[in-house]
């Protein structure tokens, strides 16, 4: 019965491999010797298919010796002393491994690692560039860096941008259709990023009022343009000297739920407390929760990359 088990799971797993590739393939033969021991072989055939579809017979050859002698036994007769459990693991790892070369897709191993060059954008919407706002998103910058993943810092300071219009003249064109200020490449960098990262400084409770424009325009755009940020991961950093920052976070993240997106948190706010530059750096548990956003924002990444 464990050996039927174990050969259903098998024909599933190549099955679930070859279903996704409408493409023909040579036949594939895994035989024992590869495997060091004595266990069946695996054949992939190409059977009846045009040019649109292709069906496979997966067969699983077992030798009369196999049959006959190694039921009963719960360790292979080889140097190694593979289990058959063991055994069939491996040579599934074998045939789906070498059906996917021969199809042109990426091995199973490359398959779960790599990271398709994913990007991450971080906006600081403070007035004050290179301050308490822009080291605490390096701070969530760093770790993802240092995870593997291409990262941008944006900062506003000294830019203008002019709050929209509500002409909706952007339905359909999926970006604002003024060009006066720096708003129509931003937004492309926003679509464009796997991730998000907004960060401000708190005026009056809140985010700043460039940061502000910029999250109205691109929710009008997104609007009109149904799914422009569905799936990305969106991270929220406050800097405040005192109060406010919580109604600061609120308004990140409701523009981040509002356009589908998935929120990623740390062990607490993300909100650091500082005045002068460099200041936010001395609050500690800022800092920890800054690396520990970053470290978030991997892992949700690394797992959305294996779907």
């Amino acid at each position: 019965m464990m050996k039927l088990k174990s050969i259903s799971i098998l024909i599933l797993l190549c099955s679930a491999v070859l279903g996704l590739h409408a493409q023909q393939i040579e036949t594939i033969s895994v035989h024992s010797d590869v495997m060091n021991c004595d266990i069946p072989n695996i054949v992939i055939l190409p059977a009846d298919y045009d040019s649109t579809s292709v069906s496979y017979i997966i067969k699983f050859c077992f030798s009369p010796t196999t049959l006959r002698e190694r039921t009963r036994h719960t360790k292979m007769d080889n140097k190694n002393g593979m289990t058959r459990r063991e055994a069939l693991k491996r040579m599934g790892t074998v045939a789906m491994s070498a059906a996917l070369a021969t199809s042109g897709f990426a091995s199973v191993s490359e398959l779960t690692t790599d990271k398709r060059n994913m990007k991450i954008v971080a906006i600081n919407g403070s007035s004050r560039k290179d301050g308490n706002t822009a080291d605490m998103l390096r701070l969530v910058l760093g770790e993802l860096e240092a995870a593997g993943y291409d990262t941008e810092l944006i900062q506003l300071a000294g830019e203008t941008i002019n709050p929209c219009k509500a002409c909706f003249a952007c339905a359909g064109k999926k970006n604002c259709v003024f060009s006066s200020d720096v708003f129509q490449s931003l937004y492309q960098k926003m679509v464009e990023a796997d991730a998000i990262i907004l960060g401000s400084s708190t005026y009056s409770a809140d985010v700043s009022s460039t940061l502000k424009a910029v999250i109205e325009r691109a929710s009008v755009v997104s609007d009109t343009n149904p799914g422009m940020f569905r799936h990305k991961i969106g991270g929220a950093v406050a800097v405040a000297r005192r109060a406010g920052a919580m109604n600061t976070i609120d308004s990140i993240n409701h523009f981040f739920l509002n356009k589908e997106m998935f929120v990623a948190g740390s062990t607490y706010w993300n909100i650091a407390y500082g005045r002068l530059p460099g200041e936010a750096l001395n609050d500690d548990e800022a800092v920890a929760n800054m690396k520990n956003l970053g470290k978030n924002i991997a892992w949700f990444l690394n797992r959305t990359n294996q779907v």
